[in-house]
């Protein structure tokens, strides 16, 4: 994200959701152009619960073999390394699953693992602060 801002007049002029929005589609773009989602299926996530998604800074929650990207507080894209979780899905008339989700105990656990990864993130960018002096 600083990067971003630092290298793009443009980008500055966005407020954070609209920020968040730009490097997460820059990122699934970087990803497709380098084929490193090439294992995995797409599907959405739909939170029907009245319980909000954490939209994390880096646009990406990493669960297992899963790759969560929230676009909104109840959508997220979620990338499914294996086909066998989504066989009981099978809708023959979609190439896009869709599951909806109303477990507020799951968003929690996926809200929390937003939160662990922005903490890393953050002591990351603290430790390049520091070592830099």
């Amino acid at each position: 994200m600083s990067d971003m801002t630092d290298n793009s007049e443009c980008f500055q002029l966005f407020n954070d959701i609209g920020k968040h929005d730009i490097a997460a589609h820059d990122v699934l773009l970087m990803a497709n152009e380098n084929k490193l989602l090439k294992d995995y299926v797409v599907a959405f996530l739909d939170n029907i619960s009245d319980e909000v998604i954490v939209l994390p800074t880096s646009g990406i929650i990493q669960l297992r073999d899963k790759l969560l990207c929230p676009i909104s507080p109840y959508t997220v894209i979620v990338f499914v390394k294996t086909l066998e979780e989504l066989d009981d899905k099978k809708d023959e008339n979609l190439e896009i699953k869709l599951f909806e989700i109303d477990y507020i105990d799951i968003i929690h656990q996926i809200n929390i693992q937003a939160f662990k990864q922005e903490e890393k993130m953050i002591e990351n960018m603290l430790f390049q602060i520091i070592k830099n002096y």
